[in-house]
């Protein structure tokens, strides 16, 4: 869950997948959390598709790819490999 909220401040970091998979481990732990994930009202409409429908919605998908490429846009330019 705390990735699942960190992912919510860090703009390169996709935040539906860490949450579904917050909302799939809490459901079987602790269902009133599940309940509150559910209700929210930013985080709980995406979850509510994904448990609907079991698919995320392609401007979401299209935020996470971007976000992905430019995270390894980022470490291909600022991490160069050790050359020993």
């Amino acid at each position: 869950m705390t990735i699942g909220i960190a992912a919510i401040f860090a703009p390169l970091l996709p935040r539906i997948p860490f949450l579904i998979l917050a909302a799939a481990v809490f459901s079987r732990s602790s269902p009133r959390f599940e309940r509150w994930l559910l209700a929210h009202p930013r985080l709980g409409k995406p979850l509510q598709a994904w448990c609907r429908e079991g698919a995320i919605r392609r401007r979401h998908k299209l935020v996470a790819g971007v976000s992905m490429a430019c995270s390894f846009a980022i470490l291909l330019v600022f991490f160069r490999p050790l050359e020993f």
